[in-house]
């Protein structure tokens, strides 16, 4: 049996790094009684990420692999004929150089493969481009600052080298220097990094004994609005200082002459300002600053400026800080040991997340629509992606002639079909569509769509005040989206006679996918009874659901919490649900969570949730999946208390009691509103969101892994 052939190469990631993927020929097939061959006898792989690989193994007797090392998984490790086995290879964080030989093995015969990582390779000639994600410091509002404790640990003893390297950014011109780092007491014995007026960054250190040994300033104006890496060094060995911005070196300066004694830090280190009372402030933005118990040579610059270990370490470092880990008052470093003071308006912000290309797909004044907004989004059992929004045809106003429209995306969300309407109430209202694939209906083995929307024929301000009324109504598909049928009304069995005002969701329904309630589709909804109050206390939230695949239709009780409004709502463990509420009332901004032991038709559980601020908006709730008998949850909102803006997606890997990891969707300061989660795979979630003032619904993924 001939072997394959096959290469890979990587392109350069910071530093160039050359990786290659190759084969030999395995030898011909012997044929005997005990015959073995494999496809693949040498594989060499990339060295810093995780890594796939496929051998074909050919026997006709029972096989075996045995020899693997703790850092590849095969997905078979036993039998008989042919097979197609996938080697796992995990990323190599140590970087340091892997290899091992194992062996597959039958009576009297063996195949030895042989498997080499090799350590990370950096070339320092390269120029570095700094690329950020995750939070970052921003102290741009002067005198915004960051305090923590210093003393011994970032002390340093007579003749011991250190360093400093940050990732930096602003463009405020000052009229005197300024203090991006001040670990110096006053003018005494410490050390500081200072920005000139002209932009120019220089370090100064002051021994216990008095004697200055700072460098001068360097020659790269960082007043350009641009993340720089900055590394300043100071080599006692050398008795020289070093400052390298994106990895170029500005100078070395000579201090062959000084007596090199102890250097104390002072009690308390501050970013950005020379003293407490807000003086010299640098006004701009911080990330994975870190300090050094070393002089770090010029690979070592490269490496820190992609936070990349260097044999497997950080060799010589004292403290990070990532800025991932604090709140509105305080953050840590990354380990978590040293706490540290935001004042003044020092706040932590965040990137964008790392995504594909944002794809527009609805935008405002085209394809016969005046405005879209509301979006939903699902994937269709076939794979699709149906994107589902109101097309208002001559206003912005959420009332008039408004459409159900839809699109569908066969690649992932890259490139999207026309719009096609999907429910048209002539020229009133149909609004506030919420999809969901119901996926247990057994006369519906490929699966059934629903979509449930509202008419209306008055405006919202007064069907609430008992004049006109909203109904409720849903269509199906049996085609991935492609035909619909005709609209099926429940209004009166989901809409109390009382109520005046009435709106599903708005995006996505839910199906139980495990537990008694499987196969139960929830509709999170609201309503208000009676006339309008203040604060928006005539306003609650509640659910409906069918047991039956639509036959029939059951409302939940109201969630107590006045003011509660647009709602969604996601599986738990333990046939539980959550419904996460926009609280209208405002009072206090942020989400209320609601938590049903019964599959959403009562509450154990009401809470406002600090954890999510909001500035009175629509927000999103997904299941991602099961973890540990624990649900995955994916949530979005405008991550702001004020103002529509700075979308961000949040992982909860604990049903929502800590959302640990969190994505900024747009950019910083961004003006976003509604938006709806889809599932792309394990790692990747689809956001599709509303942003530009509302003139466009968007699309990405966030790979949030």
């Amino acid at each position: 049996m001939n072997s394959l052939t096959s290469a890979i190469r990587l392109a350069p990631f910071f530093a160039l790094i050359f990786f290659a993927f190759s084969c030999k020929k395995s030898e011909k097939p012997v044929k005997v009684d005990n015959f073995l061959t494999v496809s693949k006898t040498e594989i060499l792989v990339k060295s810093s990420d995780s890594f796939k690989d496929t051998i074909t193994i050919s026997s006709n007797q029972n096989w075996r692999i045995t020899g693997l090392p703790d850092w590849i998984t095969a997905s078979a490790s036993q039998g008989t004929g042919n097979m197609m086995v996938v080697l796992s290879i995990s990323a190599n964080s140590s970087n340091t150089s892997r290899e091992v030989t194992f062996k597959i093995a039958i009576q009297g015969i063996e195949k030895t493969i042989h498997v080499s990582q090799p350590a990370l390779v950096i070339d320092t000639s390269q120029p570095i481009t700094v690329t950020q994600t995750g939070n970052y410091l921003d102290v741009s509002e002067s005198p915004a600052y960051l305090s923590f404790p210093g003393g011994s640990a970032f002390d340093f003893a007579a003749g011991q080298s250190f360093s400093i390297s940050m990732k930096m950014k602003t463009t405020y011109q000052p009229s005197g220097n300024e203090r991006i780092i001040k670990a110096r007491n006053g003018t005494g014995a410490g050390y500081e990094i200072i920005s000139s007026t002209t932009g120019q960054m220089g370090l100064n250190v002051t021994t216990t004994d008095g004697e200055g040994l700072g460098s001068k300033y360097g020659t790269t104006n960082v007043y350009d609005g641009k993340w720089h890496h900055v590394v300043a060094v100071f080599d006692a060995a050398a008795k020289k200082s070093f400052f390298y911005i994106d990895g170029k070196t500005e100078g070395e300066w000579d201090h062959s002459g000084g007596r090199y004694a102890s250097v104390t830090a002072r009690s308390s280190i501050l970013f950005g300002v020379n003293d407490e009372s807000g003086t010299a402030p640098f006004r701009g933005f911080f990330d994975d600053v870190k300090f050094w118990r070393k002089a770090l040579s010029k690979t070592e610059v490269y490496a820190d400026a992609a936070n990349t270990k260097i044999n497997g370490a950080f060799d010589g470092l004292i403290s990070w800080w990532n800025f991932e880990n604090g709140n509105t008052q305080n953050t840590s470093d990354s380990s978590n040991t040293i706490s540290g003071t935001l004042r003044n308006g020092a706040r932590l912000s965040q990137f964008p997340a790392s995504t594909q290309s944002r794809i527009p797909v609805y935008i405002s004044g085209t394809e016969g629509y005046m405005n879209f907004r509301i979006p939903a989004i699902i994937k269709a059992p076939n794979g699709n992606l149906l994107a589902f929004a109101d097309g208002r045809v001559n206003t912005t106003a959420d009332f008039g002639n408004v459409d159900i429209v839809m699109k569908k995306s066969s690649d992932g969300g890259k490139t999207w079909s026309p719009l096609k309407v999907i429910a048209d109430n002539g020229d009133l209202q149909a609004s506030n569509s919420a999809p969901v694939v119901d996926m247990t209906d057994p006369a519906y083995p490929n699966g059934r769509i629903f979509v449930f929307y509202n008419t209306g024929n008055m405006p919202e301000g007064d069907v609430r005040n008992g004049n006109g009324e909203r109904r409720v109504w849903y269509k199906t598909s049996t085609d991935n989206g492609e035909t619909w049928s005709y609209a099926v009304e429940i209004t009166s069995q989901v809409k109390s006679a009382t109520w005046r005002t009435y709106a599903n969701t708005p995006g996505h329904a839910m199906q139980f996918t495990q537990g008694i309630y499987r196969g139960r589709i929830y509709v999170a909804a609201n309503h208000n009874e009676g006339p309008p109050q203040s604060g928006n206390a005539d306003y609650q939230t509640h659910g409906f659901y069918t047991d039956d695949h639509g036959a029939s239709f059951h409302l939940s009780d109201n969630i107590s919490i006045k003011g509660s409004n647009e709602a969604i709502a996601a599986e738990l463990s333990d046939n539980r649900l959550m419904m996460n509420i926009r609280n209208q009332g405002g009072n206090p901004r942020s989400r209320i969570v609601a938590i049903s032991n019964n599959g959403g038709q009562t509450w154990a559980s009401e809470k406002y949730d600090p954890n999510l601020p909001d500035p009175v908006c629509q927000g999103s709730l997904l299941n991602i999946g099961f973890q540990n008998n624990k649900a995955l949850l994916a949530f979005s909102n405008n991550n702001n208390t004020t103002t529509r803006q700075n979308l961000t997606l949040r992982i909860s890997l604990d049903e929502g009691n800590s959302w640990t990891k969190s994505f900024l969707v747009d950019y910083d300061g961004s003006s976003t509103a509604y938006s709806d989660l889809v599932m792309m795979d394990a790692n990747k979630v689809g956001v599709l969101y509303e942003r530009c003032g509302t003139t466009e619904i968007t699309f990405t993924v966030i790979d949030w892994q």
